[in-house]
């Protein structure tokens, strides 16, 4: 990424915004939940879908989201992608807009 400097704010110049977060690990449900069970899938509905996930950002006012970068280790030994990638702009509710249909397609 290239940048300037300068003395002082300019007006209407972009600026680019980054976080990183790392849980290690992110225990929300242990190993003996298998994907594609109903033990799996209650983790993801209504308000515990906002609170059980992980969050890759939260910020507000307006931008653009670029993406991320998202390492994960799983022990379970099993596909750990099938999460849904749930997107919430501004305010909470159910289900999010957009609402992916797994990490497997966020990412290809």
């Amino acid at each position: 990424m290239d940048y300037e400097t300068y003395d002082s704010p300019q007006d209407n110049l972009a600026y680019a915004y980054a976080e990183f977060r790392r849980a290690n690990p992110f225990d929300v449900c242990g190993p003996e939940i298998e994907v594609n069970t109903p033990q799996a899938s209650i983790v993801n509905k209504g308000r515990d879908a906002w609170n059980k996930n992980y969050v890759i950002l939260e910020t507000e006012g307006s931008g653009h989201y670029l993406g991320c970068n998202l390492s994960v280790t799983t022990f379970a030994g099993s596909w750990w992608g099938e999460g849904d990638d749930m997107i919430w702009i501004d305010v909470y509710k159910w289900p999010p807009d957009p609402d992916g249909t797994g990490n497997e397609d966020y990412f290809n």
